[in-house]
């Protein structure tokens, strides 16, 4: 080998070996690299007391890494200090509180150390709603000779008249030393009285102290200490029922009070006097008696009226009193868009009478009234009510606005609702064109004549907000037909319908919901209602309805179904046998009701 071929091989070799450890040098697994921590979730909130999860994501680039890292927070506490989830638990908190999260790597072989920080704000729980409570001491009067022993019994209950049990009552004597009891906690105490030389007041009070969920209350007895060879006066207990009422503006609630002696023996013929507070609030029917209706008076907010009675107490017995606490709501409040629009072609009336204003609800009207009002073409909005005709006696239109024209072009009528107006009565006229907003419609009687009624079309997987009709009983005469599933509409094999040649029931009830929600595997349904018509009867020939639920009472079975279900299978045979049958306790939820005739006995037609 030639001395330039040998130098050729060295500096080839040479070259080799720089080139490697170059590689070498430079290689990224062998540099330091920095990392990137990163906490999850990054920030939010917690709850008092609640824990947390964290995990972190340690990476290198787009290289996720595991390493050891380690935990620290400003404020409560961690399951443990290292790891790449931890759990923490939020400290107890009055306020809002802001608390610290680190996450600490802290390098490892060429990865170098990173670290992430998160906030994170605790709020505290949120504050109790207190449930006040009423207590009362029975008998609330009493007398005793020296010596005597008094039995005493406490009952607490919450707000709706509900019984707390379980709570510690606590007994006293004012004033100090009068006296002595048997305990001095229980629901039931003795009274003993002491030795007095001349009549001696005293008051045996219970009281309750209240806790987390409870506000306090208590009540005492009026006792009187009377010296010896005094004839004593028997206790009395009265009690009135419902304790507790909730009315609407204009409602009314029946109470009853009855008295007993302290053994519970029921006393007749003594004089039970009413009264309420604040005065003024309402009225009473009577102001005695063991039996009084209150009136609530229109209010425009929530309004508390306590309901007294009481016995004054005669040369026998001592008396007595009780209370029930009354809560009077407002009216729910009627807008533009909850009115029923009336429209029709003709109308004739006889002795028609225009008067107001007039408030319904809060609202002012005007009322129209008619005899008999003869209705061609008439449209209901809402419930999308169309007659061809409709006869009303004793007809009562409560309107915002009405607008009738005449044939002759003078004497119509253009109102609003709030005017002061009092027309009539006038003995017949015939309308045309005519359009009322109605708040209320009232009749002695009605009659529809090529009727028909479809549901409000909404979309979604329940496209049609049904009208609900329900009555507690129902004569089906000449059944022509139950099917289903069948097909309306936008629904598919998914309603039932229903022909009757004629149907006579009892307390009809029709009413569209401002929301539904039909659960149709379950067989149940919400629903949240809004405009209601009810009728104390009704008749109708050649019937028919399509209905995404029906439930009914008859032939001894209870039947349960939406229009998804097999009405062959669920029905009983007499339903599709042509004959007549009667069933209760029906409900059907129409989205289409059709008919040749209906007639309706005394009838509301209502916003709830």
């Amino acid at each position: 080998m030639n001395r330039k071929r040998l130098l050729l091989i060295i500096l080839v070799i040479v070259l080799i070996i720089i080139a490697a450890v170059a590689a070498y040098i430079t290689s990224p697994s062998w540099l330091p690299q920095s990392t990137t921590l990163q906490i999850t979730p990054a920030g939010g909130a917690a709850a008092s007391g609640s824990k947390t999860a964290f995990t972190v994501v340690l990476s290198a680039g787009k290289t996720e890494i595991t390493g050891n890292v380690s935990w620290t927070v400003s404020a409560g506490s961690l399951d443990k200090t290292s790891g790449m989830t931890v759990i923490f638990t939020a400290p107890t908190v009055t306020a809002n509180e802001s608390v610290t999260v680190n996450a600490k790597f802290g390098g490892q072989g060429v990865y170098q150390p990173s670290s992430a920080t998160t906030q994170l704000t605790v709020t505290p729980p949120p504050p109790v709603q207190m449930i006040a409570t009423s207590l009362k001491v029975s008998p609330s009067v009493f007398q005793a000779l020296p010596g005597y022993v008094v039995p005493l019994s406490a009952s607490l209950t919450d707000n709706s008249g509900n019984a707390l049990t379980g709570k510690t009552i606590t007994w006293s004597i004012s004033p100090s030393g009068t006296g002595s009891l048997s305990s001095t906690t229980g629901t039931s105490v003795n009274y003993t009285a002491p030795t007095v030389q001349a009549n001696t007041s005293v008051a045996v009070s219970a009281s309750f102290a209240g806790d987390g969920q409870y506000l306090a209350s208590s009540d005492s007895s009026q006792g009187s200490i009377l010296p010896q060879a005094v004839v004593l006066k028997t206790s009395t207990v009265l009690k009135v029922s419902p304790s507790t009422s909730t009315v609407q503006s204009g409602g009314s609630v029946v109470l009853s009070a009855s008295l007993s002696d302290k053994s519970g023996n029921p006393l007749s013929g003594e004089t039970i006097t009413w009264s309420i507070s604040p005065s003024g609030t309402g009225s009473l029917s009577s102001t005695t008696g063991t039996s009084v209706t209150y009136t609530a008076p229109t209010v425009q907010a929530n309004t508390s009226v306590t309901i007294s009675v009481a016995f004054a107490g005669d040369d026998k017995y001592l008396g007595s009193s009780d209370s029930s606490l009354c809560t009077v709501t407002p009216l729910p409040s009627i807008s533009q868009s909850d009115l029923y629009i009336v429209t029709f072609d003709d109308a004739l009336m006889t002795n028609v009478k225009i008067q107001g204003p007039i408030m319904i609800n809060g609202t002012s009207v005007t009322m129209i009234s008619a005899d008999i009002a003869n209705v061609t073409t008439i449209t209901l909005s809402h419930v999308n009510l169309n007659a061809t005709e409709m006869d009303i006696t004793q007809a009562q239109f409560f309107v915002t606005y009405a607008n009738f024209g005449t044939e002759s072009g003078s004497g119509g009528i253009n109102i609003t609702g709030g005017q002061s107006v009092n027309i009539g009565p006038i003995g017949s006229v015939t309308y045309e064109n005519g359009v009322m907003y109605v708040v209320r419609m009232v009749g002695s009687g009605a009659t529809l004549s090529n009727f028909t009624s479809a549901a409000e079309q909404i979309g979604g997987t329940e496209p049609y907000l049904p009208n609900l009709i329900t009555t507690p009983e129902c004569d089906i005469s000449q059944v022509y037909h139950i099917d289903g599933p069948v097909s309306y509409g936008l629904l598919n094999q998914a309603s039932s319908s229903i022909t009757m040649g004629r149907i006579d029931i009892t307390q009809f009830s029709f009413e569209h919901p401002k929301a539904y929600n039909l659960d149709r595997p379950d067989n149940t349904y919400t629903a949240t209602n809004r405009w209601l018509l009810k009728s104390a009867s009704a008749t109708g020939l050649n019937i028919k309805a399509y209905m995404i639920y029906f439930q009914c009472t008859a032939i001894g079975v209870t039947v349960t179904a939406t229009g998804e279900d097999s009405m062959i299978v669920d029905i009983p045979y007499g339903y599709n046998s042509g004959r007549a049958v009667s069933v209760f306790s029906l409900a059907v939820h129409a989205i289409y009701f059709t008919g040749d005739y209906l007639q309706l006995g005394s009838f509301t037609l209502s916003i709830e």
